[in-house]
């Protein structure tokens, strides 16, 4: 049975065949899409250029802060009989009175929430023996308070006894011809330690006599 070359489609006759029709329907489906994705494209494009025109004008520029870090540099102490280094963190204050056996004294100050100390100490020694002088051997006297450590920085044996008590509490004997010097760097909280350990370092490892 042959199919008729016109048929009805809602009351209304068409000159095309069925499958011809069909194919324009498809193909009119399709465009339709196509466009419909264009434009959702276009649409979505005017959108972000429009959020990125806004951003700029408002100045909305995000930036990665980099945390500020305070440089550390060395200033130089000189005395009569001695020259050293020390953090910038310290500043130089008057020390206490000459007493008969001392040649010179030294202080030293940093102003944290537990100020850090350093104090030098000139003093007299005509035997050349340590062990002859009062404010080391009081310490070496007493073990269960103080621990010794001897050390030979530059040509000179420090001998570092710290009080093991409490705080920060840390005193370096090194002995010269005639003379003995005591480098005490102090502070009530241990909490600190480490950067006293490095102020004390630094003392130490460019002490030079005179």
């Amino acid at each position: 049975m042959r199919l008729p070359t016109r048929i009805t489609i809602l009351g209304v006759k068409t000159k095309f065949g069925l499958r011809r029709l069909l194919a324009k329907l498809v193909s009119l489906r399709l465009r339709t899409k196509i466009l419909l994705g264009i434009a959702l494209v276009v649409v979505i494009g005017i959108i972000i250029f429009i959020r990125l025109i806004n951003g700029s004008a408002n100045g909305t520029i995000s930036q990665t802060k980099t945390p500020a870090t305070t440089p550390i540099s060395n200033l130089t102490a000189d005395g009569k009989t001695f020259s050293f280094s020390y953090p910038n963190s310290f500043h130089q204050i008057p020390a206490d009175s000459l007493s008969a056996q001392d040649i010179e004294k030294f202080s030293l100050l940093s102003p944290q929430t537990s100020p850090w100390h350093i104090d030098i100490q000139i003093r007299k020694l005509p035997s050349g023996n340590i062990t002859d002088d009062s404010s080391y051997k009081l310490r070496k006297l007493n073990p269960q308070q103080y621990a010794e450590q001897v050390v030979t920085i530059n040509g000179n044996d420090m001998y570092v006894l710290t009080d093991i008590t409490g705080g920060y509490n840390k005193i370096v004997f090194t002995v010269d011809t005639g003379r003995i010097a005591s480098i005490a760097v102090t502070s009530n909280s241990a909490t600190d330690s480490n950067q006293l350990d490095l102020a004390l370092n630094q003392v130490i490892k460019t002490w030079k006599w005179r």
